[in-house]
Parts: structure tokens; sequence; C-alpha cells
């Protein structure tokens, strides 16, 4: 009896955590792609708050896009293995100007190796990256 029950929950563990690791993979969604990075929305953080709307964005690196960015690190990072990025965007839909709250760029087991922050608005610009978000963050708010 007791060797039935461990083994379903041992079962019922597996189960859990199959489960946490589908939905947070559903989570992301895929808003662009070029030779550098693929770049990913993150559903479960976005938030509208009055005229602002924000989210993380994940930036996964290919190979050349992770030389660009150990290129523009602080000299003491270059040598540390990167993979992706996140960055908290922030959106002023009165104003029509975004903020990168924090930008972190991350390890391959995860670990956040380099940080920075803005406090400055800057006007969102057509043809720019941060256009591309803009314009996606009411339509993804929407399909929440």
């Amino acid at each position: 009896m007791r060797r039935k029950f461990c083994v379903f929950g041992l079962l019922l563990l597996v189960l859990f955590f199959a489960g946490s690791a589908c939905g947070a993979e559903e989570k992301f969604v895929w808003i662009y792609k070029d030779d550098g990075f693929d770049m990913y929305l993150h559903k479960g953080t976005l938030n509208k708050n009055k005229d602002e709307i924000s989210c993380w964005v994940k930036s996964v690196y290919s190979e050349k896009g992770k030389a660009w960015v150990l290129k523009n690190m602080p000299s003491k990072y270059r040598k540390k293995p990167i993979e992706y990025g996140m960055d908290f965007f922030v959106l002023n839909t009165k104003t029509g100007k975004y903020q990168i709250k924090v930008s972190i760029v991350h390890s391959p087991n995860g670990d956040g190796i380099y940080r920075e922050g803005s406090k400055a608005w800057l006007p969102v610009k057509q043809g720019t990256l941060a256009a591309l978000i803009a314009n996606k963050l009411p339509e993804e708010l929407k399909n929440k």
C-alpha cells in the first residue's frame, strides 16, 4: 500500500512539473526575428495600468547576436557566455513614448550576468523595434 502511495505521489509531482513547464512556454509569444535574435513577448507579465502597458520581452541571441551584445557590454563581462536578454518594456499610450526600465543579459543557465536600466522616455519611431513592440502590446493585451 505504501509503495502504491509513493508511486502515485511521484506521478502527481511529474505531472505537476510537466504542466508548469508547458504553461511557461505558452506564455511567450514570438514577435520578431532577424539574423541576430528571436524576440518574444511574455504574455504572463503583460499589464495595463492607466495609460501604461508593460511587459517583459525576451531576446534569444544567435551567434551573431551574442557577438554584438558582448561587444557592447563593459569589458569585464565580455568573457562570460551569454544566451538571452530580458527587457522590461513600458509603453505610455497617451504620450506615445516608451521606456526600457531594466535590461538583463542572461547566461545559458539563466543567471543574470549584466543589468542596466533607464529612466528616459523615448518617442516611438516607426520602423524601429520599439514601434514593433508598441504595436504588438495592445493586440496581445486584447488576446490575454
